[in-house]
């Protein structure tokens, strides 16, 4: 495992294995070819998916259904996050409605950042976040928090047609759960 590269308040991003005088850090960089980084924190607190267990996620136009059988096949639909996050967010506005972790996620912000700018990642976006890689460079910043939690994902789940979230283990241990179950929310950014 090593120190990953980390996003700093103006948008640079460096590796090291020493903090940087003078710069603030906001992610830890876990995908450089598609430029994401993940928040140095979670949510404080767990988060509902949605506030209303009556209303059915399916209504959200465009946002794909996804249905795997084996880990291998979840790189292969809704696996962008920030996409998701824009289609939840405009359905939630066509109906007055809420989804607190996609708001979360929406509205979490750093220095050097503004609401809108972190969403909530896909289910394939959380499970290639390396855990040890993560906290080794936690260490090394001198954060620490648990990271072992249960993570949601933007990513959608049918299975006889109810409606389903994705709920990923920041272990890279995925398990689908109802999408009116809790969890806590880890946003990552595009920069």
């Amino acid at each position: 495992y090593e120190v990953q590269p980390v996003l700093y308040s103006d948008m640079t991003v460096i590796k090291s294995n020493t903090p940087i005088p003078g710069k603030t850090p906001i992610g830890i960089v876990f995908d450089t070819n598609k430029r994401l980084a993940v928040a140095l924190k979670p949510s404080p607190s767990e988060l509902e998916w949605d506030n209303n267990p009556t209303n059915y996620v399916q209504n959200i136009s465009n946002w794909e259904s996804c249905k795997f059988t084996y880990d291998n096949e979840i790189d292969s639909c809704g696996t962008n996050g920030k996409e998701n996050t824009a289609k939840i967010l405009a359905y939630a506005k066509t109906i007055s409605f809420s989804y607190p972790a996609v708001e979360y996620a929406n509205q979490y912000t750093t220095p050097g950042t503004k609401a809108g700018d972190w969403f909530l990642p896909s289910l394939s976006e959380l499970k290639s976040i390396d855990k040890s890689n993560v906290d080794i460079t936690l260490d090394v910043l001198g954060i620490s928090y648990t990271t072992t939690k249960v993570y949601l994902s933007s990513t959608r789940f049918y299975t006889d047609d109810t409606p389903y979230s994705y709920i990923i283990k920041y272990n890279n241990a995925s398990f689908f759960t109802p999408n009116r179950d809790d969890g806590y929310v880890l946003p990552i950014i595009q920069y």
